[in-house]
């Protein structure tokens, strides 16, 4: 048996079903989780963390699907600043080609 196979079945911190269709729930015992519990239960921690249901824009996932950035490749501030501009200027550059504004200035100059 593999090690990946076995942390497969390891014991659970957390649980993802409902606690009304739980049985036996078992309690947290983890303080990161235990805060994360409570502060949810309250209504600033809700709004909070509706916020973050949020549908990922598009853009993203093309960036990554379709160009094939899945990750930065430099470290620090600044680098990481110049390697998404890149990105973003690869992106657009793209997609104006795609819509045909290149045949158009193109055409003009």
């Amino acid at each position: 048996m593999s090690v990946y196979r076995e942390e497969a079945h390891a014991q659970r911190r957390y649980e993802y079903r409902p606690l009304d269709k739980v049985k036996n729930p078992r309690r947290l015992r983890d303080p990161v989780l235990v805060a994360m519990a409570e502060k949810l239960t309250r209504p600033e921690g809700r709004a909070l963390d509706r916020r973050g249901v949020c549908t990922v824009e598009p853009v993203f996932g093309v960036i990554q699907a379709v160009l094939g950035f899945g990750q930065l490749l430099l470290r620090g501030l600044k680098k990481i600043g110049g390697e998404w501009a890149l990105v973003c200027l690869a992106y657009n550059v793209k997609r104006l080609h795609r819509l045909g504004a290149g045949l158009r200035l193109a055409a003009t100059g």
